[in-house]
């Protein structure tokens, strides 16, 4: 019987030891995934920051187009300006000319 004992003994030792390295293993997977989801988070962040800015300077631009187009008859030229970092350029054909 004492060669069960020692059989069984052997078998325990085997199992434990090798599930204590199964335990970092597992801990190491799940700290890159963590890392892994944290890159892709602030990736997304920056991503939409971008868009954001995108579609304010968008507005922006658009606002402007529609103040230019409300503007009283104003004499053929080229007019220019700026405003809020925005260059426009207004070019101003007589009726005859436009329709080229």
């Amino acid at each position: 019987m004492r060669s069960g004992d020692s059989r069984k003994a052997l078998i325990r030792r085997v199992l434990t030891s090798g599930s204590a390295g199964f335990a970092a293993v597992d801990a190491l997977v799940a700290l890159t995934v963590l890392a892994s989801t944290l890159i892709l988070a602030l990736g997304a962040a920056s991503s939409a920051q971008r868009a954001v800015a995108a579609a304010l300077e968008t507005r922006r631009a658009e606002q402007l187009l529609g103040f230019l187009m409300s503007l009283p008859k104003v004499s053929p030229g080229i007019w220019t300006g700026a405003d809020h970092g925005i260059a426009w350029t207004l070019r101003v054909t007589p009726a005859a000319d436009a329709a080229i």
